[in-house]
């Protein structure tokens, strides 16, 4: 159980577990989708067509006026978010990037291993059995009565900097089929886990009872509004949602990062000026060069308001919990 306030701050890197895709694969995704749509570009063609098909000529003009400009660019940045901050004076650039995010959002969450586990897949389900978002769940039900489950996360904030929803319909899922919950009482545990999105989402999902809810992995979903949903950076800095964020990492004891990029814009996001010297953090950084590390730690450091540097571990998300998840149990209770 999460005795202490903890917040929880997740990247694409984590929701790759689930096979979700990472920044560069989502910009390429997009990249690709506003190239020519030949007969040997599926993707172009996929998702042209269904983007002419729900916005017709406006849809068109979109993918005339600005395909290839946002194709081109697109490469020159790390995420979509820094290439459409870019081009934030250009609002059809932007849009046309959204709806691109959006459509392929869609495609990836029917493509996850959680829709796959979902629906009875056994290696699917071992699979996301042993991902972070697991280890959280156990973190989170270590000491709970089961009758106390209301108050299962009311101690863990969740900063997350994906669009999808797998954490969140994990846990939802998970509870029900590892901890016998029924699918109210998930879901009822789940509306105190204090969840922000900097940059917006593809939806809320339907068992959360909001009005023009999306469910997880949709057989079809309606663009347009999903691109209301989403965020570009230039956007969130000017939302209360930062204030939200500081606060929640100020008032934090203890700090878990996973999948994280240290993009400075996100950086920016979630920087506290509270330095509590009572503070533990814990971040992966699979994959990122010994030679970064020093200069992560520092940043991070700051950013969290640490007075120590934080636990580095240069391995997965899930390799983080499971080492640490002792100290972290520790920590938090």
């Amino acid at each position: 159980m999460f005795r202490k306030k903890t917040v929880l701050i997740i990247g694409a890197g984590a929701s790759a577990e689930f096979s979700m895709p990472l920044g560069s694969d989502l910009l390429n995704k997009v990249s690709q989708s506003l190239l020519s749509a030949n007969i040997k570009n599926l993707l172009a063609r996929n998702f042209q067509n269904a983007l002419i098909a729900q916005l017709g000529d406006e849809g068109r003009s979109l993918l005339q006026d600005h395909g290839k400009t946002l194709s081109n660019l697109s490469h020159r940045f790390k995420t979509m978010d820094a290439a459409l901050h870019f081009l934030s004076n250009s609002p059809g650039a932007v849009k046309l990037g959204k709806l691109a995010i959006a459509y392929h959002m869609v495609q990836a969450e029917r493509d996850s291993k959680l829709a796959k586990a979902i629906q009875g897949d056994d290696d699917s389900i071992n699979r996301c059995d042993q991902t972070w978002a697991s280890q959280i769940l156990s973190l989170a039900m270590e000491e709970t009565r089961r009758g106390d489950f209301v108050t299962t996360f009311s101690n863990l904030t969740v900063i997350d900097f994906n669009y999808d929803r797998v954490f969140l319909h994990y846990l939802y899922w998970a509870m029900q089929r590892l901890y016998t919950y029924n699918s109210s009482e998930a879901a009822e545990a789940l509306s105190h886990l204090k969840i922000f999105k900097p940059y917006g989402s593809i939806g809320r999902l339907d068992w959360e009872g909001h009005e023009n809810s999306l469910p997880f992995a949709p057989s079809s979903a309606e663009l347009a509004m999903l691109v209301t949903r989403l965020r570009t950076f230039t956007e969130e800095q000017d939302s209360k949602l930062t204030e939200d964020i500081r606060n929640a990492v100020g008032e934090a004891l203890v700090a878990i990062v996973l999948g994280f990029g240290f993009h400075r814009q996100n950086l920016k996001v979630i920087r506290t000026s509270t330095l509590s010297r009572k503070k533990f953090a814990y971040m992966s950084v699979y994959k990122v060069g010994k030679e970064n590390h020093e200069a992560i730690a520092l940043h991070m450091t700051s950013a969290l308001g640490c007075e120590a540097p934080p636990k580095l571990l240069e391995v997965t998300a899930y390799g983080l919990l499971r080492e640490l998840g002792l100290a972290i149990s520790l920590a938090a209770s």
